[in-house]
This record gives structure tokens, C-alpha cells and sequence, in this order.
């Protein structure tokens, strides 16, 4: 039986790819039966937020023609981001001719607020919001000074919200190191928590983290 499968788009602020949010997660969801695949998208001298975009957008194309000999279910291939790759996750899951049946953004860059600091032209992905946006699982912390909480998390459930997507909330135990919200397993709340049946949800899920 084919299986499930997630692309995984690290965060890094395009100027890396961040460790954390790549092959420990993509073993993880392999573990619990999902064909994981990780997005090295072009960072430092190569990075772009188009180019990125399209490395994106070639990686789901790949996914879908080869699916059988992946043993993948093109029906059930989703993406999840973490901070700047949350955006590309974002951008693409609303491109008319988006390939992901759901979408995962953890912290995610969502308006470009930052643009100078990363270093790359990017865009308000809120504003692509549709009533055909995938089923979408979102998390973030209040403390977050990265990616504040009120710029960027909250702009895109309001954006889903307008859309008549059902919205929840809840509460997460937070920890903060510097400025960067982090969680010690992140993708615990695919597998284990809240998120573990979103692939098969057909709602849109928020989460605000605070204390």
C-alpha cells in the first residue's frame, strides 16, 4: 500500500538550511510510516526567494511522476515548513496548481517584515489565502521575536478565518533560547499530538503558544 508522504522545508532565513528542522524530522515522520523528503533549496550566494520557489514547486513535480516507485500516495502528500521555508511551504500550498493535500507551518515567516535581515525580495503569502487553501496545521510562540506572533501567525489565521475556514486554539509549553522559539521535537506534534490526524482533516488549525 502506498504510503503518505510530507516535503519538508527547513527554515534557515535563506541563508541556510537549519538542521534541526530537516533529516530529524524527515526519520521521525519515517517512523510513523510516512515517506519523508527534505528541500535543500538555494541559500547564501545562490538564494532567491523565486528560486527557492521553484526548487519547491520541481521537488512536489518529481514527487507525483514518480510516485509509484516511491511507494508514495500522491493523494496524500502534504508539506510542513519551519520559518522561512513555513513561507515557501505557505507560497506554494496556494498556487492554483499546488501538488500538497495539507500543509504543517511551524513559526513561519509569513509577511515580508524581514526581508532585509535575510537578505532576499519576498512577499505576503496571506494575501494567497483561498477557499482553496489545503488543510492547514499552524504553530508558533507569542515570545518568538523573529517572527512576532501578532506579524505573522495571526495575520495568516485571520486570512483563513476571512476564507470561512474553522480555526482552533491552544496552549503549548514554550521555551525560549535567545530570540528563537524552539521546541524539542517538533514534529511530536504531527505524530504523537494535536496534529497527528491532520493529514486526513479537512480543517485549518491554529496554534498560539504563550505559556
Amino acid at each position: 500500500m502506498a504510503l503518505s508522504g510530507v516535503v519538508i522545508v527547513p527554515g534557515g532565513s535563506y541563508n541556510k538550511i537549519m538542521e534541526r528542522d530537516s533529516e530529524r524530522v524527515a526519520i521521525t515522520l519515517a517512523t510513523h510510516a510516512f515517506q519523508a523528503f527534505v528541500v535543500r533549496y538555494p541559500v547564501l550566494e545562490h538564494k532567491g526567494y523565486r528560486a527557492a520557489k521553484r526548487a519547491l514547486a520541481q521537488t512536489f513535480d518529481y514527487l507525483v511522476d514518480h510516485a509509484a516507485e516511491l511507494d508514495l500516495d500522491p493523494q496524500r502528500l502534504g508539506v510542513l515548513g519551519f520559518s522561512a521555508g513555513g513561507q515557501l511551504a505557505a507560497a506554494y500550498s496556494n498556487q492554483p496548481a499546488t501538488k500538497a493535500k495539507f500543509v504543517g507551518l511551524g513559526y513561519p515567516v509569513i509577511r515580508p517584515l524581514i526581508d532585509q535581515r535575510m537578505g532576499v525580495t519576498t512577499e505576503d503569502v496571506s494575501q494567497l489565502v483561498t477557499k482553496q487553501t489545503p488543510a492547514t496545521f499552524m504553530w508558533g510562540s507569542i515570545q518568538d521575536q523573529l517572527t512576532p506572533y501578532l506579524d505573522h501567525l495571526a495575520v495568516y489565521a485571520q486570512a483563513l478565518a476571512k476564507q470561512g475556514f474553522p480555526l482552533s486554539c491552544m496552549s503549548l509549553v514554550r521555551a525560549v533560547t535567545g530570540s528563537r522559539w524552539q521546541i524539542s521535537t517538533p514534529v511530536s506534534l504531527t505524530t504523537t499530538g494535536p496534529m497527528n490526524t491532520w493529514p486526513s482533516g479537512s480543517h485549518c488549525s491554529w496554534t498560539g503558544c504563550n505559556s
